[in-house]
């Protein structure tokens, strides 16, 4: 009896056949859910905070106007570089879903799959619900279907590229990571400039907006801080990354003003040509008159930051450069046992060994 065990409390209030639970950040299906939410209530927030109402407006004589209606995206010609930002912001950020699971590289698929599913499904349902709400006001320049048609394909299309865009950002690489995050930080300015508009008003919100454009060149700079200029090809991506913003920038200036142009009476669909020119003329224009001061903004910080990075981070973090490239850990080899320690070579006799040392009797040592 003196040989009794003494078991642990845990092991006697547990049973031995109850189940593990997981951690929830384990688990795949919440991605889906929360890439639809993020789309839409993330992405759409500064066309939330209007009120989702739409004015029609109208290309024959009515008695009446027709009476507001309710739209889950900006369904206007009117509205365009609005419904291009907000789709983009909306795709990206449900691709940044798969974060929320811990890292497991076969589950990555999974996830990239749920939270497909998740921006597919709040892009089917915002577009079918807008379109269906500007095809009840017959008769109005938005609702007519030469309109809405083109309106559809350019959210559906918007949102899978933010969609990719996002997923480069969460599971690419440093120089991948900052390809998609240039289009991604004017797309992030432009959402937050919409947003300020929304809360404060045109007048209120004027001088905020404007200084936003450098807010560009810091969220650039954070990203090329992280692909570093070693090796020498990598000055490649930054040149990449910053011609990225001056023309997206220029896109967005061009859309901006053809939409004055997309308006009821102009002559729509006969005069698509001579928008397309206005619109040709415009981007030449916001080109040559872009001014680079968030692209020098970020070249300052990411220099800084690719200067910086080494030194901040520990040693044995894995962040040192290895084949992958910065940020990948260096691949370790295995460490060679270590020999038994030999006795020194003396001309005295060696003591003999323990019989336990090789029989593996206890007592005997």
């Amino acid at each position: 009896m003196d040989d009794a065990v003494e078991v642990p409390d845990e092991a006697i209030s547990r049973p031995a056949d109850r189940p593990v639970r997981r951690p929830l950040r384990s688990r795949v299906w919440p991605v889906a859910p929360l890439a639809f939410a993020g789309w839409w209530v993330v992405g759409a927030l500064p066309w939330v905070v209007t009120g989702l109402h739409i004015t029609p407006r109208l290309t024959t004589a009515r008695e009446l106007p027709p009476e507001d209606y309710l739209s889950t995206l900006p369904f206007l010609t009117s509205q365009l570089p609005l419904l291009v930002v907000l789709t983009l912001c909306a795709g990206a950020v449900s691709a940044l879903a798969v974060l929320w699971s811990t890292p497991h590289g076969t589950k990555r698929i999974r996830r990239t799959l749920a939270a497909l599913s998740g921006a597919l499904a709040a892009t089917a349902y915002t577009v079918v619900q807008s379109a269906g709400a500007a095809r009840q006001s017959a008769g109005t320049f938005d609702g007519d279907a030469r309109v809405l048609r083109p309106l559809i394909v350019l959210a559906v299309g918007c949102s899978l590229v933010g969609f990719a865009l996002g997923l480069c950002v969460a599971y690419g690489k440093p120089v991948l990571r900052a390809l998609a995050a240039a289009p991604l930080a004017v797309l992030t300015v432009n959402w937050l400039s919409a947003l300020t508009v929304a809360l404060l008003g045109s007048a209120a919100a004027y001088r905020f907006v404007g200084q936003t454009r450098w807010l560009v060149g810091i969220l650039l700079g954070l990203a090329l801080a992280t692909v570093g200029l070693r090796p020498a090809r990598r000055v490649i991506t930054w040149v990449l990354a910053l011609a990225m913003v001056w023309v997206l920038e220029a896109a967005i200036t061009m859309l901006v003003n053809i939409t004055v142009l997309l308006r009821p009476g102009y002559g729509l669909p006969g005069t698509v040509r001579e928008v397309a020119a206005a619109g040709q003329d415009v981007f030449v224009q916001a080109l040559l008159a872009y001014r680079p001061g968030p692209l020098v903004l970020a070249v300052v910080i990411g220099l800084a930051g690719s200067l910086l990075l080494p030194r901040i981070r520990p040693v044995g973090d894995g962040w040192r450069e290895g084949p992958a490239g910065p940020g990948q850990g260096a691949p370790t080899t295995p460490a060679a046992p270590s020999p038994e320690p030999t006795q020194p070579l003396t001309d005295e006799p060696l003591a003999p060994e323990p019989a336990g040392r090789h029989t593996g009797d206890a007592s005997a040592r």
